[in-house]
């Protein structure tokens, strides 16, 4: 039974036994809840392994922006994984042994991951698109290939040169791209293609002046045996004398002198890959895709040398996020 004391002013207080019981009662359940607390919180985060090779200033870049995007959208969830850059060739710097995602910055970096992580899910970035192109895909390898979609590439010509409706294109023998361009065009088909294969980027000369009636710019895709150190200026050149604007591929393809260019830069590559790392550890299928952020580079002087009057940056920054 219980028992009631009465104070002095005839107030209920609870028997100094019962009171001893409910004290009980309290710290054991602070206990249980505590240590419920300490289970959860002492549950191992998920570790990403972020291989890159040594020396690239570029790869540097995709890990800062990495780090920064995982710990941005980390403040919106709980469990943040932990990151460790392993550097490939560096025999003292080895990672960590079973990470749940391996990261691979760069093509040496996709060939270290694939040789000695090839049961875990990986994420390969700052990749070339050929490379994958008949390579058999494992189950649990997602890529976000360097390279833009051709049909963003079509896209961003037609909007910057509302005008310039017959577009060139020079390709290799063989060249992945030309299936994607042509798909690209039936997707688009206001433009024009004319598509012109050469065995070297040293016959684009000859070509661009054969084919300057016919068309009114020149789209170059990343096609390596075409747009080279050895062969770009003087494509560059012979398009800027037959008064031909050239939109690329790269930001360099702009510094040296086409009017301009969409591409990934490493800091959105890494910001990129930051948020796939997350969704693919939250349970995302593995997916081979082109960036999803890109950006876009105009090279005014040439645009202006060449009179073409062309969109604003900011006009430029709404079409590239519009939706």
């Amino acid at each position: 039974m219980t028992r009631i004391c009465h104070d002095q002013e005839g107030t209920l207080r609870p028997h100094p036994r019962q009171l001893v019981a409910w004290l009980c009662a309290l710290t054991l359940g602070c206990l249980i809840s505590g240590s419920q607390a300490m289970a959860a919180g002492s549950a191992p985060r998920p570790q990403v392994l972020l291989l890159k090779s040594a020396g690239m200033a570029r790869y540097d870049q995709v890990e800062t922006a990495f780090r920064a995007q995982i710990t941005a959208q980390c403040e919106k969830q709980p469990r943040c994984p932990g990151v460790t850059t392993a550097t490939v060739g560096n025999k003292s710097d080895t990672g960590i042994a079973s990470p749940a995602l391996v990261v691979a910055v760069g093509h040496k970096a996709a060939i270290a991951a694939r040789s000695s992580y090839s049961e875990l899910p990986q994420l390969h970035v700052m990749v070339s698109r050929v490379e994958y192109r008949e390579r058999p895909r494992a189950s649990a390898l997602s890529v976000i290939y360097l390279e833009q979609p051709p049909l963003r590439l079509l896209r961003f010509t037609r909007y910057l040169l509302p005008d310039h409706r017959r577009i060139g294109v020079l390709l290799s023998p063989g060249s992945p791209w030309r299936t994607e361009i042509e798909d690209a065009e039936s997707d688009d088909n206001d433009d024009y293609l004319n598509i012109r294969e050469l065995d070297s980027g040293r016959e684009a000369g000859r070509a661009i002046r054969t084919m300057k009636q016919q068309i009114d710019v020149l789209l170059a895709l990343p096609d390596p045996l075409i747009y080279n150190r050895n062969t770009l200026g003087a494509i560059l050149l012979t398009t800027f004398r037959n008064h031909i604007p050239v939109v690329g591929f790269s930001k360099g393809v702009v510094n040296a002198g086409a009017v301009a260019a969409v591409f990934s830069s490493p800091r959105t590559i890494g910001e990129e890959a930051g948020t796939r790392a997350l969704a693919l550890l939250a349970g995302a299928r593995p997916a081979l895709q082109y960036p999803d952020r890109f950006e876009a580079a105009i090279n005014r002087r040439v645009a202006s040398a060449m009179h073409l009057d062309l969109p604003s940056d900011e006009e430029i920054a709404a079409w590239k996020d519009a939706p």
